[in-house]
């Protein structure tokens, strides 16, 4: 069964990312359909790779120019001053991550910028969003059992290109 390109290179993209020291430790790696949406199951910090979509040029080969958009979601301490979601918290906040999304983004920008995929020419980061704030579900452990509650969460999408030759058949 033949698998689509794109789901090649976010398996690939998502193999690095968990396979790094620093980016591999700060949360969990899903693939996500929607930025708007969060696994419900999903620890804070949360890293989503989506399908940013495929260019094909022909000619005497085949180049596919792939999109993959790396979104980074974190909790938001609403009883924290300075945005600690957006820049980082310095220490260790209980349940939450020590780090924002942008410092997230700059661990994963160094991962995904110092190495080439397997298969792939000419990685690059194109473009980031700005940080920005959503409503999120995520699951919680109360009395013993395991509830859905509402949150918010510091969310920004930085899209990466990558360049894929093949033959022409």
């Amino acid at each position: 069964m033949a698998t689509h390109p794109t789901q090649n290179l976010i398996e690939t993209v998502k193999a690095a990312l968990v396979a790094d020291d620093t980016v591999g430790a700060i949360g969990h790696v899903f693939t996500l359909l929607d930025a708007d949406w969060i696994p419900p199951d999903a620890e804070f910090p949360v890293i989503g790779l989506l399908d940013g979509g495929t260019e094909i040029e022909h000619g005497p080969g085949q180049a596919e120019t792939m999109l993959v958009d790396v979104a980074v979601y974190q909790e938001i301490a609403l009883d924290q001053a300075d945005a600690p979601s957006v820049f980082g918290y310095g220490t260790v906040s209980p349940g939450i991550g020590e780090k924002g999304v942008l410092e997230i983004h700059a661990d994963i920008r160094a991962v995904l910028n110092r190495q080439s995929l397997t298969g792939y020419y000419q990685g690059r980061l194109i473009s980031e969003t700005r940080s920005e704030m959503m409503p999120a579900r995520v699951q919680t452990a109360e009395g013993g059992e395991v509830v859905e509650v509402e949150t918010w969460a510091a969310r920004k999408v930085a899209t990466y290109e990558y360049v894929k030759y093949t033959a022409r058949d």
